[in-house]
C-alpha cells in the first residue's frame, strides 16, 4: 500500500474514533424506554407522549430514546435487561412482573375475577399494595415513578369453529395467555389448556391453528387486527384487569438531580392519568371496531359468572400457595 494512502486511512480512522467519542461522551444520562406493544396501541401512544414531554421539559438534563414493538426487548426479557443495566425504563404488564415478584400474581387470583377496575386501584393504594411496590423496587433495583397504566378487562377471544358461549365450552380449547402462571392456571381450571406465547408470535399461531384463542383485550385485538388472523368470537368474562407497571432503573435514577426526578414523576403521573381515561374509551371504540370487523360477542349469564367465580375461589388458597410455596 502506498505511504500516502496509509496516512489517509490512518487519519480517517482517527477522525472516526473522535466522532464516535463525541457521540458517546454526551454528558446527559440516557433514558432508553422499551415497549413491547406496537405503535398504535394505547399504552405505546402514551409512553411515547411521556418520552416526548420529558425531553421537552428536561431535555437539557437527560437524553431520551423510545423503542416500541419489542424492537429493543420483549416484555418477557425487559425486566432482566433493566436489572442488568441494558435499558433504563420499561412498562411491562403485571403478568410479566409476576415472574420476578410472585406477589404481583395476587392481581390474577380468582378474588379479582369479574371485579371492577376500582378493586385493583384500591388494592394498590392499600398498605399491602404499598408494601408490594416497595418490595418490587428493592428486589428489581428499580423506581416505580407513579401510577400504573391501564389496559382494560381481559376476555377470551377464539377463532372460527372454536366459539365459546358458556364456561363449559372452555373444555378442549388451547388458549394463549400473555404470561403469569396464574393466568395459565385460571384458564386451566375453567377447562382449557393454557399456553404462554410471546405477543409477536401470536398471529402465526392463530393462522396455523396451534391455538384456538387467546386471553386479551379488545384494544389489543384491534391494534394487531387479529380478525385478519382468524379471531372470530369474544366471550366477555372479564377474567382480570391488566395493568402496566412503570419501572426506571435505579442506576439512571441515581444519576439525575432531585429536580429532574420531580419532572419525571410529575410528567409520568400526568400522562398516566390521561392514559387511563383514554384506555377506557379506547376499549369501547375497539369493541365497536371488532364488531364491525365481524367478531361476534357473547356475554355469559350472571349466574354462570357467579358459579365460575365460586369455583375458582375454591382454589384460591391452593393458587396462593403456588405463588408463595
Amino acid at each position: 500500500m502506498l505511504p500516502g494512502k496509509k496516512k489517509s486511512l490512518f487519519l480517517f480512522a482517527i477522525y472516526m474514533i473522535s466522532i464516535s467519542f463525541q457521540i458517546s461522551s454526551d454528558p446527559r444520562p440516557l433514558l432508553r424506554i422499551s415497549i413491547e406493544n406496537n405503535e398504535d396501541h394505547v399504552q405505546t401512544r402514551y409512553v411515547r407522549k411521556f418520552a416526548e414531554l420529558l425531553l421537552e421539559r428536561a431535555g437539557e438534563s437527560v437524553s431520551v430514546e423510545f423503542y416500541h414493538s419489542g424492537t429493543l426487548y420483549r416484555d418477557q426479557e425487559v425486566i432482566n435487561a433493566l436489572y442488568r443495566g441494558k435499558v433504563e425504563m420499561a412498562v411491562p404488564g403485571t403478568w410479566h412482573v409476576s415472574a420476578y415478584i410472585p406477589e404481583i400474581s395476587y392481581f390474577l387470583l380468582p378474588e379479582f375475577f369479574g371485579e371492577d377496575k376500582a378493586y385493583n386501584y384500591a388494592y394498590i393504594q392499600s398498605p399491602v399494595g404499598r408494601q408490594l411496590i416497595s418490595k418490587t423496587e428493592e428486589e428489581l433495583n428499580v423506581i416505580i415513578p407513579g401510577a400504573w397504566m391501564d389496559l382494560g378487562y381481559a376476555v377470551v377471544f377464539t377463532t372460527d369453529g372454536n366459539k365459546i358461549t358458556t364456561f363449559s365450552d372452555f373444555s378442549g380449547k388451547t388458549i394463549r395467555v400473555a404470561g403469569g402462571i396464574m393466568n395459565k392456571r385460571r384458564v386451566e381450571l375453567l377447562g382449557a389448556d393454557g399456553v404462554i406465547i410471546s405477543w409477536s408470535d401470536v398471529p402465526s399461531h392463530l393462522r396455523k391453528g396451534t391455538i384456538d384463542g387467546l386471553l386479551t383485550t379488545f384494544e389489543t385485538v384491534k391494534s394487531a387486527e387479529l380478525w385478519k388472523d382468524g379471531v372470530k368470537y369474544a366471550f366477555i368474562d372479564n377474567e382480570y384487569f391488566p395493568q402496566y407497571v412503570p419501572m426506571i432503573s435505579r442506576r439512571f435514577w441515581d444519576r439525575i438531580s432531585p429536580e429532574v426526578r420531580d419532572i419525571v414523576t410529575g410528567t409520568w403521573n400526568e400522562v398516566a392519568a390521561e392514559q387511563r381515561r383514554e384506555a377506557e374509551q379506547s376499549q369501547t371504540e375497539s369493541r365497536r371496531t371488532a364488531e364491525e370487523k365481524g367478531i361476534l360477542i357473547t356475554y355469559p349469564r350472571q349466574d354462570d359468572l357467579r358459579k365460575a367465580k365460586d369455583m375458582l375461589l375454591e382454589h384460591q388458597q391452593e393458587l396462593m400457595n403456588e405463588i408463595l410455596p
